[in-house]
C-alpha cells in the first residue's frame, strides 16, 4: 500500500536566491515546505523568456551527457528528441505544480543541431508524437503564430484525469528517453560497485539502505537504476547538503529517497519522537528533490521523492519497513510507472515462454 506525506512546495525558476523554511502544523498533521525568494528585477523577464524557448537549452543525450556521446549506439534526430522531451518535461512540471497548462516558445531560429529549422517542422513533430493525447482529449493543444518581435507560442492544456495523461505521456517519453537508458545501465553498474565497497557510519542505517537496494523492484518498481548515492548538491561540500539515494527509470523520472533508521523503543514518548523524526526526514526528501531538479536538470524530465523508514507500527517488527512518498502527485507518478513496468515484465515473460516452447 502506498503512503505519502502531504507537503507544499513553492518554487520559482526566476529566483536568484532560495531560502528554505520548514513549518510544522502538528495539530493538523501537516507540514509545509515554503521558500522565500529574492529575485533580480532586471533579468527576471529575460530569464523566464529564455527558459520557455525550446531552442535555448538542448535536452538531447549528446548535449546533456557529453562524456558519453562516443559510447552511445543510438542513431536519432537530436533536435526532435530535444523538442519532444522538453514538451514532456514542461507538462510534468505543470502537473507536479498542480497547474493545468504548460507553455513553450519558438523564436524561429534553428534548433541547436539544425535538424529542425522552422516553425512548421516543430508543429508537425508535436502533432505526430502527441496525436494520441490530442485525439483522446487528454490534452488540448493551441498554436499562436508570432511576429517579427514576438515568438511563436505553443500552449498545452489538460483536464483533471491526471493518471490517464501520465500513462500516455510516459509512453511518449520512454520512446525518446531511450538513448539515455544506455548511459543509465552503465552508470548503474558503476554505482553498484561503489556501493559494494561503501560503509555508513550507522550500521543499522546501512542495513536499511542495503535492504532497499536488494528489493528495489518491490519497494520502488520501475526505478531500475541506481543513479547516485551519498550525493552532494555541491561537489565535495557536504555542508550544502548530502542526499542518500537517487534512482532513475526508463521514463525520464528520477526518484530521490532519504533513508532513516528509527529506534523501535515502545512507549508513547518514543512514538512521538519517531513521528517527529519521520516528518523531518520527509522535509529532507523535499529539499533534496529540489536540489536534484537543479543539479541534474538535463538528465531527467522530473524528480519525485520518498522516504524509506522503519518503526511505524506500535510494536517491534522486523518487517515494519515502508517507502512513503512526500506528496500525492509523486505517489501517482510512481504508481503509473509501476503499472507500466509490470506490464513490460509480463510481455517479456510471455515472449520468454513462447521462445521456450
Amino acid at each position: 500500500m502506498y503512503r505519502y506525506i502531504k507537503g507544499l512546495i513553492s518554487f520559482s525558476s526566476s529566483t536568484k536566491r532560495v531560502t528554505l523554511k520548514y513549518i510544522y502544523h502538528l495539530n493538523q498533521g501537516k507540514q509545509c515546505f515554503s521558500t522565500k525568494t529574492r529575485s533580480n528585477p532586471s533579468n527576471t523577464l529575460q530569464k523566464n523568456f529564455n527558459t520557455n524557448l525550446i531552442n535555448y537549452n538542448c535536452k538531447c543525450l549528446e548535449c546533456s551527457i557529453p562524456s558519453f556521446k562516443e559510447n552511445s549506439s543510438y542513431v536519432y534526430n537530436k533536435d526532435k528528441q530535444n523538442l519532444i522531451l522538453q514538451v514532456c518535461k514542461k507538462i510534468l512540471c505543470g502537473i507536479q505544480m498542480e497547474h493545468n497548462r504548460a507553455e513553450l516558445l519558438y523564436d524561429r531560429k534553428p534548433m541547436p543541431h539544425n535538424q529542425i529549422s522552422n516553425y512548421q517542422d516543430v508543429k508537425n513533430h508535436i502533432n505526430q508524437e502527441f496525436k494520441d493525447l490530442i485525439n483522446s482529449n487528454k490534452i488540448f493543444y493551441e498554436k499562436y503564430d508570432g511576429t517579427a518581435k514576438r515568438p511563436n507560442k505553443l500552449i498545452f492544456h489538460w483536464t483533471h484525469y491526471i493518471e490517464e495523461l501520465l500513462g500516455k505521456l510516459f509512453q511518449i517519453s520512454s520512446k525518446w528517453y531511450l538513448p539515455f537508458t544506455e548511459y543509465l545501465r552503465y552508470r548503474h553498474k558503476e554505482q553498484i560497485y561503489k556501493w559494494s565497497i561503501h560503509n555508513d557510519v550507522s550500521v543499522q542505517e546501512h542495513r536499511l539502505k542495503s535492504l532497499l537496494l536488494k528489493n528495489l523492484s518491490t519497494y520502488l518498481p520501475g526505478f531500475k537504476y541506481l543513479y547516485s548515492f551519498e550525493w552532494n548538491y555541491v561537489l565535495n561540500k557536504r555542508l550544502y547538503g548530502q542526499g542518500d539515494f537517487i534512482f532513475a527509470s526508463d521514463f525520464g523520472v528520477f526518484c530521490v529517497v532519504e533513508v532513516k533508521h528509527l529506534k523501535t523503543i515502545t512507549g508513547s514518548n518514543a512514538r512521538r519522537a519517531r513521528n517527529m523524526a519521520r516528518k523531518v526526514v520527509g522535509l529532507q526528501a523535499l529539499k533534496y528533490k529540489m536540489f536534484a531538479l537543479k543539479k541534474y536538470e538535463n538528465q531527467q524530465l522530473t524528480v519525485i521523492s520518498a522516504i524509506f523508514i522503519n518503526g511505524l507500527s506500535y510494536h517491534k517488527n522486523k518487517n515494519d519497513v515502508h517507502l512513503i512518498f512526500v506528496n500525492d502527485i509523486d505517489k501517482k507518478i510512481a504508481q503509473v510507472i509501476e503499472r507500466k513496468y509490470k506490464k513490460e515484465l509480463k510481455k517479456l515473460e510471455t515472449v520468454t515462454v513462447q521462445i521456450c516452447k
